[in-house]
């Protein structure tokens, strides 16, 4: 497994509660904490990264509705717009980031709920599934987006 364990419980928990309904981007940083986490540029950097790919491999989508009226045309603008603001930097994120970080909400696909079914993923937090992250490295992969570079975070700073 190439994907940190505490980012694959992340992106597995993640997917599991977008197959549900959809939650807004902030479930990737782990919401609004009191104060700026010593590790924040990694946790944003990451996350970024991390949409960036499922939404490129077809395992989650963002509102439609939402891009349509942000007139983003598709992913990648919004997904810039995650790269610019920073979900930590609180004058930010109330002047700007939470329009990109809270009002859009992401949704599980069809490609995303067959896997979490065939790996019997239906709990948060219990366990993380090594061979549901493998086959999710495996599809990032094929669809030239193999984790361990980024492709999104370095090109809109």
């Amino acid at each position: 497994m190439m994907i940190t364990k505490n980012i694959a419980h992340s992106l597995q928990d993640a997917l599991y509660v977008t197959s549900l309904d959809g939650y807004c981007p902030d479930l990737f940083v782990g919401g609004r904490p009191d104060r700026r986490p010593d590790n924040s540029n990694d946790i944003w950097e990451s996350s970024v990264e991390l949409i960036y790919r499922c939404l490129k491999s077809d395992l989650l989508h963002v509102d439609s509705g939402w891009i349509k009226a942000m007139e983003f045309g598709d992913f990648n603008f919004f997904v810039k717009k995650l790269a610019q603001h920073d979900p930590f930097d609180f004058a930010d994120f109330n002047e700007n980031g939470a329009t990109y970080w809270l009002d859009p909400l992401l949704y599980a696909t069809e490609r995303s709920k067959v896997l979490l079914s065939r790996y019997h993923i239906n709990d948060l937090g219990k366990y993380l599934c090594s061979n549901f992250i493998a086959e999710i490295e495996d599809i990032f992969l094929e669809n030239n987006v193999p984790w361990g570079r980024n492709f999104v975070f370095n090109s809109y700073r």
